[in-house]
């Protein structure tokens, strides 16, 4: 279905094993991990029919907890670079 010939430049990603589950679900017989992120995120999304949806006291809350988040995780990347490079 989305035979696509690929250059191999290669990146590493780190996905939480939920995701990493929920992409194999997704995952057909002689379908690489590749192909199926791509046909997952070729689906655009007009994310501006939801402006508005939220108050303006949830929208705050939601973006401290977004940006708490990045934080953790931008510290747990910086510690698993530092384990990785110490071996």
């Amino acid at each position: 279905m989305f035979k696509r010939m690929f250059t191999m430049a290669v990146k590493t990603i780190t996905v939480t094993e939920e995701a990493y589950n929920a992409l194999r679900r997704l995952k057909g017989g002689g379908e690489s991990f590749s192909e199926v992120i791509l046909k997952v995120t070729k689906n655009k999304i007009d994310f501006t029919k939801y402006a508005g949806v939220l108050s303006e006291h949830r929208a705050k809350e939601l973006k401290e907890h977004v940006k708490r988040t990045r934080e953790r995780i931008s510290r747990d990347m910086t510690e698993r670079v530092k384990y990785v490079h110490s071996r």
